[in-house]
């Protein structure tokens, strides 16, 4: 059976000075220590097998109302994600494993998919991208002083760089819109099914109907190509797109 890990607190019984080790038991924690003799235990926390309790303090700790649940059970439940309920700001957790390590726990803004699964969302400033805000913050601080490092040195960044997705999203579903809006008219005029889904995560409509294919551009326009067309047909089309230009 795995013995619980634990955070041990160790005292240069010379100078001091303290540092912080990690083992099964007090013995492995101070093998881990150069001098062994000169060194005491002054002190010990548990490493949880799972998150859960340490996630579960932390959103009581964070103001307003936070809720949380596993990302993956992959890594021995050690990471997390927990979202405020107010504006679904949701940042990532990960922590220490069964065996201790990392000595921190990681928090991140959790990286945004877009709705219909087409990959995640970046963004961009001055024609630069904007990273992800994240933080470490070492596990020998308690879900209270953790929340507190939380709320002064990662919510402000990761609220103006949500705020910044969330414009994008927006952005991209009122494009959609216009795509599809054009698609369904112009199948309308032509009097031919509109399609219904897009090809692999191209953001293009296109389908085809006899010689002639067509998409929808970025900007909502369509594009048209001809082919396998009787030479007659041809010059006619040529013609009457002349006249509309």
């Amino acid at each position: 059976m795995q013995m619980q890990m634990k955070v041990y607190k160790m005292r240069n019984m010379e100078t001091g000075e303290t540092f912080r080790s990690h083992g099964a038991t007090p013995q492995i924690a101070l093998d881990h220590c150069s001098n062994v003799g000169q060194y005491e235990i002054i002190g010990e926390s548990e490493i949880p097998y799972t998150l859960a309790p340490f996630v579960e303090a932390l959103c009581r700790a964070l103001p307003g109302d936070w809720d949380a649940e596993p990302i993956s059970d992959e890594y021995e439940n050690c990471s997390w994600k927990i979202r405020r309920t107010t504006d679904n700001l949701t940042l990532s957790v990960d922590g220490p494993d069964k065996f201790g390590h990392p000595k921190s726990y990681s928090f991140r803004l959790h990286a945004a998919h877009r709705p219909k699964g087409t990959g995640y969302v970046d963004v961009y400033e001055n024609n630069q991208r904007v990273p992800y805000p994240s933080i470490k913050v070492g596990i020998q601080k308690s879900p209270e002083q953790i929340a507190k490092d939380v709320v002064r040195r990662l919510l402000p960044d990761a609220a103006r760089v949500n705020g910044l997705v969330l414009k994008k999203l927006q952005q991209e579903e009122e494009a959609e819109n216009q795509r599809f809006n054009a698609l369904k008219t112009f199948c309308e005029c032509v009097k031919i099914p509109v399609p219904r889904e897009r090809h692999s995560n191209d953001p293009l409509y296109s389908s085809s109907i006899g010689g002639m294919s067509f998409s929808v551009t970025y900007d909502g326009n369509i594009s048209l190509e001809f082919h396998s067309m009787p030479l007659a047909k041809a010059a006619r089309v040529a013609r009457e797109y002349r006249e509309i230009q």
